[in-house]
């Protein structure tokens, strides 16, 4: 099974993705950038990071697992499971690369450093797009004029047909401006005589679309019902302006801390949401 292959399809559309027992990938947006000392241009991306502490089973990547496998969701996070004992022992070995996703080692303290692939990108508006290159444009200076008599002449030359385009210029200007007042003095003449009797005019009602809450900080995803709703309880009791989501593809329950419009301002909310409540907690991005 490859399991970063998986990883990375969800990635396109999760800004979260967590391997029960090793840690979670993490992605956020990079505009597109120009690199001047080497003439390219470089798309918007999605880059990617990663979470140690973040190791708890959201069961977002089991049931995907399990829907592709066609498996239970138990049997696929044993499969998981067996995958992570696979990637620390390759680890411990010396290095471990996941496809797509980027390559692992120890520093010398033995902590995990994630250094991700600059050559995959998970930002489903820029697929396709690569770097482009273009070649130094090498600017030419104008000849100068050899002989100063010829130079004279087309200066002159110049000023003459100037001055003719000048004066033609202005006359056309006149005139169009002369039909123009005719134009409007007959309009206003014909105004003046007409009588409109356009009756009852109809009542507008406006309505201004609502701003849609696309990101939810998640602290939870439940395949009971139930649960859900005692999670909800739970967290409205503490304060958060918590909602339940509807349930996802996978026949999951999520409940959300909180839901914002703008994504600086959930993200900024999920690091306090993740030191003071729940380190696991993660932002689901709606379609």
């Amino acid at each position: 099974m490859q399991l970063e292959k998986h990883i990375s399809e969800l990635l396109y559309r999760y800004e979260c993705v967590t391997v029960p027992g090793f840690g979670a990938f993490l992605t956020h947006y990079k505009s597109a950038r120009l690199d001047v000392s080497q003439h390219a241009f470089y798309p918007p991306t999605k880059g990617v990071s990663f979470n140690e502490q973040l190791r708890s089973n959201d069961g977002l990547l089991a049931q995907y697992i399990a829907d592709v496998y066609s498996l239970s969701f138990e049997e696929a996070v044993k499969n998981i499971h067996t995958e992570v004992v696979a990637w620390k022992k390759a680890l411990h070995q010396g290095s471990l690369e996941l496809a797509s996703l980027g390559v692992f080692v120890f520093n010398t303290e033995q902590k995990i450093v994630f250094a991700p692939s600059d050559s995959h990108n998970h930002l489903m508006a820029s697929f396709g797009l690569g770097a482009v290159v273009s070649p130094k444009v090498a600017r030419v200076a104008p000849v100068a004029a050899q002989n100063a008599s010829t130079t004279s002449f087309w200066k002159v030359a110049a000023v003459g047909v100037l001055a003719i385009g000048i004066a033609g210029l202005s006359y056309f200007k006149w005139e169009n401006q002369h039909l123009i007042n005719q134009e409007q003095a007959a309009i206003e003449s014909s105004l003046q005589k007409a009588v409109f009797d356009l009756g009852a005019l109809p009542s507008i009602t406006v309505t201004m679309p609502l701003k849609k809450e696309l990101f939810h900080i998640v602290a939870g995803a439940f395949r009971v019902s139930a649960n859900a709703d005692k999670k909800l309880k739970q967290l409205l009791q503490k304060g958060y302006n918590a909602q339940r989501l509807p349930a996802n593809k996978y026949g999951l329950h999520p409940v959300a801390f909180e839901s914002f419009t703008d994504r600086d301002e959930a993200v900024k909310r999920l690091r306090t949401i993740q030191r003071v409540a729940a380190k696991d907690a993660w932002i689901l991005t709606s379609e």
